[in-house]
């Protein structure tokens, strides 16, 4: 390589070299320069947040209704010829799922379950709501 090829060859680097220190300066600037979200973005997606926890509590508790409701379909028939109907619902429901026998039974304990609500999860969807919730 001749003379005038080395001195291409370091016009050429030094040109490289000076193209990206401006880009890292000008993407310094652009960081710098762009400020938080104003405060009424901020409520905007402090609302869209608190709807989506709404929502997804919402989905959870008919996950929990539809595995109460399984149960109490079987429950209920145990129970059929005990002393106290509901004290025997209770016992053998559990703490957990018992506050929904009202919801499965159409608030008639005793009576046979009711199907269930057309936007309740399905089993899979139900099972990873809970594994995922519970360990929150």
């Amino acid at each position: 390589m001749g003379a005038w090829g080395q001195r291409i060859y370091k016009v050429v680097r030094l040109a490289i070299s000076l193209l990206g220190l401006a880009m890292m300066a000008v993407a310094l600037v652009a960081v710098w320069v762009v400020s938080p979200h104003s405060p009424l973005e901020q409520a905007a997606n402090r609302a869209r947040d608190a709807q989506f926890e709404k929502q997804k509590e919402f989905k959870l508790s008919l996950c929990r209704a539809a595995a109460a409701c399984k149960k109490y379909g079987g429950v209920r028939l145990e129970c059929a010829r005990a002393g106290n109907f509901q004290n025997c619902l209770r016992i053998k429901m559990g703490d957990d799922s018992y506050p929904y026998a009202g919801t499965c039974s159409g608030n008639d304990l005793g009576a046979p379950a009711v199907p269930l609500p057309l936007n309740t999860p399905n089993a899979v969807d139900c099972f990873f709501r809970t594994l995922f919730n519970s360990a929150s």
